[in-house]
């Protein structure tokens, strides 16, 4: 899930692997083998015990590791078959000549939208992405994200409409029976940034766009990661394994220009961008003065 170029990837770990092993096979598959790309997308939340009991309750079993997930669901898939397929569009799978542009649109869109909920969402108090979506500012931070920041960069893909793309996300978002937990997707920031935040940041600095949303993320990502408590006063720990030794000295540093230089945002030189950088200071003070409630109400403005 969420690896780019998937089919790629995997074909080059595999004959690297059979290469080593034994030439002639090897030559046999780069002839008689091929390796599709492919997309996948369909929200499954973590589950909890309290999920368990319901689930068990409602289906009458007992099962000790029960999953769900919401009924969307989309799978595209490079159509690339060199010894024929099975009719799988018949059950609802899209094949395209080029999964890429599924590919950027699910991360710049879907997976960039969670991020930015993420961190400025938990730090208010919620828990559940559901509950933050059904806050008209969230959702309402959200929509701007997605159509003035992201929109310009993210072409539609085939036959897809992006405005109803958009609408379908947030519907998900705020699906009460899915009601996915925002301390899963607060973890991991340091692996998840660099692919769903950064290739859209850069084009937005390179185009002197609006980076208030983006730099309130950047302010509310520190804040989350500094404090490890939210505006509530409830204490939390951080789940993010890829952030370095040198990456947590930064994050306890009292200037906040040392945050941009974590690992996460090495692909480009945010401490040098005046843009982004008066408004991330001013939104750094603000967060520990005033919270993300009133700060939230500026960046929508």
């Amino acid at each position: 899930d969420n690896l780019q170029h998937s089919g790629n990837t995997a074909r080059k770990a595999f004959c690297s692997f059979i290469a080593a092993q034994d030439s002639e096979l090897a030559d046999w598959v780069n002839t008689n083998v091929t390796f599709p790309n492919s997309m996948v997308d369909r929200i499954t939340p973590a589950v909890t015990p309290a999920d368990i009991e319901r689930l068990n309750r409602r289906n009458g079993v007992e099962d000790a590791a029960p999953v769900y997930c919401e009924d969307f669901i989309q799978w595209v898939i490079e159509d690339n078959f060199i010894a024929g397929r099975p009719d799988w569009e018949k059950v609802g799978v899209e094949f395209t000549t080029d999964v890429s542009a599924y590919e950027n649109m699910k991360l710049s869109l879907l997976n960039a939208s969670h991020s930015m909920l993420a961190y400025p969402a938990f730090l208010a108090g919620y828990r559940k992405v559901d509950d933050a979506v059904h806050d008209k500012r969230f959702a309402r931070y959200l929509q701007q994200f997605m159509d003035t920041d992201i929109t310009p960069y993210v072409p539609a893909p085939g036959h897809t409409d992006l405005t109803q793309y958009k609408q379908t996300l947030l519907e998900r978002f705020g699906n009460r029976s899915v009601s996915d937990q925002l301390s899963r997707l607060c973890s991991d920031g340091a692996s998840k940034i660099p692919v769903y935040i950064m290739p859209n940041l850069i084009q937005m600095i390179r185009d002197k766009a609006d980076l208030r949303r983006v730099s309130f993320f950047t302010a509310a990502y520190r804040h989350y990661l500094k404090y490890q408590q939210d505006d509530k006063g409830n204490i939390y720990e951080v789940n993010d394994p890829w952030l370095t030794e040198t990456d947590w000295i930064q994050i306890r540093e009292e200037n906040p220009l040392a945050f941009l230089a974590l690992s996460p945002f090495k692909s480009t030189p945010l401490q040098r961008d005046e843009g982004f950088v008066t408004n991330y200071l001013q939104l750094v003070s603000a967060l520990k003065e005033k919270g993300v409630e009133e700060v939230l109400e500026t960046i929508l403005q």
